[in-house]
């Protein structure tokens, strides 16, 4: 049988779930607003839709987003622009949104063998960043930091309300992958350097793999030990 993956972001993350879906043989199609399968605007309901129903994927992985990374501009919080909020959180929370409530729309109607939902919160879904591991000029814009506590929730949501139908949920929580390889002082990270992005494949594949059937609702942190 052919199970299909739909990848949305063609990111760091994004690349590893496609590779890894290869590799476990399942047919994969990418979607974003530039170099991709398919070229769209996530927010768009109709156009993601659309997607969904010509590629008609067993499993969905969101990575998509915007980041906040090294050199960003960003105001602390007591000087955030309404705009810098819309621009971050806004984007980020109406894209989570319709992915969540269009996915589950086509997966309900769905006869797949299986459905899987997967999403990619941050690290700081969990916990607050912390500034003196960030340069004294760079500060983690709540903009962002705020827009993924939401994909803790949502995971959960999904997969307590959305059983009945045979979809799990799941979150997986990549921190500090690097295509160029750093040294990390041990107090944040007790492996002591970033991540390789290939080391991500072995959690890629088990979160994809049809065999995991039971697991929902959780999600797993590959963070070398950011969180201990």
């Amino acid at each position: 049988m052919n199970y299909r993956v739909l990848v949305l972001g063609s990111g760091i993350i994004g690349k590893q779930v496609k590779i890894a879906a290869t590799k476990m043989g399942y047919a994969v199609a990418t979607v974003d607003i530039k170099g991709a399968t398919y070229t769209i605007d996530l927010r768009d309901q109709e156009e993601y839709l659309e997607v969904l129903h010509d590629w008609q994927p067993n499993v969905i992985f969101n990575t998509a987003g915007k980041d906040q990374k090294l050199g960003d501009n960003a105001s602390p919080l007591h000087e955030m622009k309404d705009s810098d909020w819309k621009d971050l959180f806004g984007h980020n929370t109406d894209l989570l949104f319709n992915v969540a409530r269009t996915s589950l729309a086509y997966f309900i109607e769905s006869n797949k063998q299986f459905k899987k939902l997967i999403f990619t919160p941050s690290t700081y879904s969990f916990t607050a960043p912390n500034p003196n591991f960030y340069n004294d000029d760079f500060v983690k814009s709540f903009a962002y930091v705020g827009s993924q506590s939401v994909y803790v929730n949502l995971v959960q949501y999904i997969a307590s309300y959305y059983a009945q139908h045979n979809i799990t949920c799941n979150g997986f929580v990549p921190h500090l992958v690097m295509e160029d390889q750093k040294d990390v002082d041990t107090t944040y990270s007790p492996v002591g350097r970033t991540c390789k992005p290939d080391e991500l494949q072995p959690v890629l594949k088990m979160l994809m793999d049809k065999e995991n059937s039971y697991m929902t609702g959780e999600f797993i942190k590959v963070n070398g030990g950011w969180l201990c």
